[in-house]
């Protein structure tokens, strides 16, 4: 056999490859780019509501009315809307089984999220059929406890889903990653050890662990503290992510 009829043969690769070279080399189709820049408008509305959540809930415990409360849900439900439309928005973006996988990887842990904000969402409400002089408060921390512990348990959704993003944006071959890989992993570490102070001071409270400064509990204060400066450092995070997903929407914009 001559040297030309070797190079004749075709090389077969896995189809995975395949897959994903095409997808490099042709960038998305026109309906996988529309799921992906209706992707980057939900994801950004969805990010700045989620920053409001946090300053709600602020609002709530100082400002316990019906008004208060009723904004409070209006604010997680939007929060939850727009999370839903981006989630929907990404997979149908997925142009390869890369992609989905990733997606499928990760969609429990979105269920989990969802399953802790709804409780946060609807407790002021609820908290305002209590009787005026209900007193029994650290029964009622376990519901927002709980709900904390599936937001932790929940974080490493990020990691996946900027997995997912950054695959998309190098398909259609733009330089626009650095910062998208690294976000993912700095959102599930602060999250992660901001929302899990905040679960181990309400699980405290409720089995009546929290006690004095200096006394044998003392940690959960410690908790309290990484709890509370958690809500400043998580008002920094936010003003970048909104930065980043704005600049997201402007560069698909143009893709």
């Amino acid at each position: 056999m001559t040297d030309s009829r070797m190079h004749a043969i075709p090389v077969a690769l896995p189809v995975q490859v395949l897959e994903y070279s095409r997808e490099r080399a042709s960038g998305l189709d026109p309906v996988a780019l529309a799921h992906f820049r209706r992707y980057a408008r939900a994801s950004l509305v969805s990010t700045i509501f989620s920053g409001l959540c946090v300053g709600v809930a602020c609002l709530w415990l100082t400002e316990r009315n019906l008004a208060v409360s009723l904004l409070h849900l209006v604010i997680f439900s939007t929060t939850l809307v727009f999370a839903a439309i981006a989630g929907r928005a990404l997979v149908l973006s997925a142009v390869s089984a890369r992609v989905r996988a990733c997606y499928v990887r990760g969609i429990w842990l979105d269920w989990l999220a969802a399953a802790g904000l709804i409780p946060l969402a609807v407790m002021p409400i609820l908290a305002q059929s209590l009787p005026p002089d209900w007193s029994d408060l650290s029964s009622l921390a376990w519901w927002p406890a709980g709900a904390y512990f599936l937001l932790t348990v929940s974080v490493g959704r990020h990691v996946l889903h900027y997995r997912q993003v950054t695959i998309l944006l190098r398909a259609l071959g733009n330089t626009y990653i650095g910062e998208l890989r690294f976000i993912g992993w700095i959102k599930m570490i602060f999250e992660g050890v901001w929302l899990g102070a905040c679960t181990f001071v309400l699980a405290s409270f409720a089995t009546g662990f929290f006690g004095p400064f200096f006394g044998p509990n003392n940690f959960s204060f410690f908790a309290a503290f990484v709890a509370l400066l958690g809500c400043y450092g998580y008002g920094a995070l936010w003003v970048w992510l909104i930065v980043r997903h704005a600049l997201l929407v402007a560069r698909l914009r143009r893709a």
